[in-house]
């Protein structure tokens, strides 16, 4: 019996040891096996991180592919687009970006033939040279969304600051609407407008043919740029794929008319050189108003004419009177505050200034003891030779549409010039030029009664009273009668009920007899007076009647259900009868500033009986 269990003993202490090595064998294979993957997870992983930058590399180039096919398909796309065919007139044309190009050939207005490229007026220093190459060298820039930012760069450290200033202007509508890519403006202005535009640039996505769809896109700028700029006789713009570069130029001849041409493509480096020259080249010198340094550079550009220019500032420093120019305590008070002021700055070279009569009578309407009138400008400075001035408010154009659908603001502008016309009246002077081109709004959009003058009638065409229509009387000296800024309230509170049915009407026309323009407004003075609705009104402005005038403003409460018409529609009813083009803030053709020249027409326009 001991026997047998000690047998047993031993075969269970075999069975033990076999068990554990069989375990020990197990545990050096799993731990060899652990081993092992430890090495493939870490391949794994390499594996994996490996993709993921592939992955990111295909999605970059993915991403740019993307970007310039979508640029190429922009570039090919017909649009509608704006040309006035010789910059001397307003006919719109809707057309392709292609069809302008195509057209302008096939009228004679674009030449067929391109030629080489000139010289450039300056060569680029190597290391000029070094940064254009490198910004070309560059393959990683091909979509044209991604040449914005590094090409003005590369402008703006080759451009004198004192001969241009670069902005990225493709998302900015400055010029009538349009978007160049890249504008190069004078230096004496802070943000982009057309006048002030020396140069526009276009880019297109690397590969992008610069067919007529772009030549066409960039002659479309260069018309907008030059009716913008009356006075340039040349215009230059860069059409640019980076590989490709195609110079558009525009000469405008002493008539007026113009023609345009492009030069044979050139590479990147000698396009840039040549644009760079540009910006020294009298030629393509833009508006350039020698403002009093002083002000300091300009905020906005308001308005432009024949013989002045007009625009705001705010002076960096509290100014003095000195051998310059001579400021009222108001206008020391403005710049002290920093405010935004206008001026109105003379560009002829004539001796007396056109602007000495009217610095007088804003010198005479602020000497007026008691209150200053709110609706009326107020002088700030000026220039001792009269070549400058300035005044307050900055206002905004009134948008007669708004004011159709807005009747409680209209009410309150039509009171305020009301009481500006009074005012002047009260004070022995006449305005004759009451229409909405001449009426801004101020900050706290309460109107102010600005004005301008037009011819040798001294007011402007659309407000001609009626009795100056008959026997050319508008062309000949005249006594003014406050009857005359009465008639012009008419026809203001008129245009204001239908702002849409003075659209197609050339006012420049009415001063000539034989025209349908005369014709059209003298029936539309014969009906105003037998309509049962004007005729009070219309005998009242004959009798100098002001009273009378305190209802007109009521009109207004019929511009909930008066209708916003389009075309030429009529007045109350009236068939065939139109009042002025649809243009500016009352449809006039006028272009001349209208807050600046108030005081031009006052300075002869005194009450008959008053000095």
């Amino acid at each position: 019996m001991q026997m047998n269990r000690t047998n047993e003993r031993a075969n269970f202490k075999a069975e033990v040891q076999e068990f554990k090595d069989k375990l020990a064998d197990a545990e050096k294979s799993f731990a060899a096996e652990r081993t092992a993957f430890a090495d493939e997870r870490t391949a794994f992983a390499n594996e994996r991180t490996a993709f993921a930058e592939e992955r990111t590399q295909w999605e970059k180039a993915k991403s740019q592919l993307e970007k310039a096919l979508l640029a190429e398909k922009a570039a090919h796309k017909a649009v509608e687009v704006k040309l006035s065919p010789h910059l001397q007139t307003d006919a719109l044309i809707d057309t392709s970006k292609a069809d302008v190009w195509n057209q302008g050939i096939a009228t004679n207005r674009v030449s067929a033939v391109e030629k080489p490229l000139p010289a450039a007026a300056r060569t680029l220093p190597k290391v000029a040279k070094r940064a254009v190459s490198k910004l070309k060298d560059n393959v990683s820039l091909r979509a044209e969304a991604d040449l914005y930012k590094p090409v003005c760069d590369l402008l703006d450290s080759l451009i004198a600051k004192t001969q241009g200033i670069v902005f990225d202007t493709h998302d900015t509508a400055y010029l009538n609407h349009l978007k160049p890519d890249i504008t190069v403006s004078a230096p004496t202005i802070l943000r982009p407008h057309g006048a002030y535009a020396r140069l526009v640039m276009e880019l297109k996505s690397r590969g992008v043919m610069l067919d007529a769809s772009c030549r066409g896109q960039v002659l479309n700028y260069i018309y907008a740029q030059a009716k913008m700029q009356p006075f340039r006789t040349r215009f230059t713009a860069l059409l640019s794929n980076i590989d490709e570069n195609v110079f558009i130029v525009l000469d405008r001849k002493p008539d007026g008319s113009a023609h345009a041409c492009a030069y044979l493509p050139v590479d990147f480096e000698q396009a840039v050189e040549f644009l760079v020259g540009l910006t020294i080249d009298e030629r393509e010198t833009p508006l350039h108003p020698y403002f009093s340094s002083g002000l300091g550079k300009i905020q906005q550009h308001l308005g432009l004419s024949t013989k002045s220019v007009v625009a705001s500032f705010r002076l960096p420093k509290t100014p003095k009177t000195d051998d310059t120019w001579y400021w009222t305590a108001v206008g020391v008070q403005a710049a002290r505050k920093k405010a935004e002021i206008c001026v109105k700055r003379s560009t002829v070279d004539t001796k007396p200034t056109p602007f000495r009569d009217e610095i007088k009578i804003l010198e005479a309407i602020a000497a007026v003891p008691g209150d200053r009138c709110p609706h009326l400008p107020i002088l700030l400075f000026a220039t001792h030779d009269s070549t400058e001035y300035g005044m307050l408010p900055v206002g905004r154009p009134v948008d007669l549409v708004v004011l159709n659908q807005t009747p409680g603001q209209t009410h309150q502008i039509l009171r305020d010039v009301l009481a500006g016309m009074d005012w002047l009246h009260e004070h022995g002077w006449i305005h004759r030029d009451i229409r909405w081109d001449n009426i801004v709004l101020d900050r706290n959009s309460r109107g102010v009664l600005a004005g301008e003058v037009c011819g040798e009638y001294m007011g402007g065409w659309i407000c001609v009273p009626p009795r100056l229509l008959a026997d050319d009387a508008m062309h000949k000296p005249y006594i003014p009668e406050v009857g005359d800024d009465y008639h012009a309230m008419i026809l203001l509170i008129n245009t204001l009920l239908y702002p849409y049915s003075v659209r197609g009407f050339d006012s420049s026309k009415i001063g000539f007899a034989a025209s349908d323009e005369h014709q059209s407004l003298c029936e539309l003075w014969e009906w105003l007076g037998t309509s049962p609705v004007f005729n009070p009104y219309v005998i009242a402005a004959q009798n100098g009647d002001r009273k009378k005038l305190n209802d007109l403003p009521g009109f207004v409460g019929a511009l909930g259900a008066a209708p916003l018409g389009s075309g030429e529609l009529v007045v109350f009813g009236v068939p065939d009868v139109v009042v002025d083009s649809f243009d500016a803030g009352d449809g006039s053709t006028d272009t001349d500033d209208p807050l600046g020249s108030l005081p031009d027409r006052l300075a002869q326009t005194g009450i008959h009986g008053l000095d």
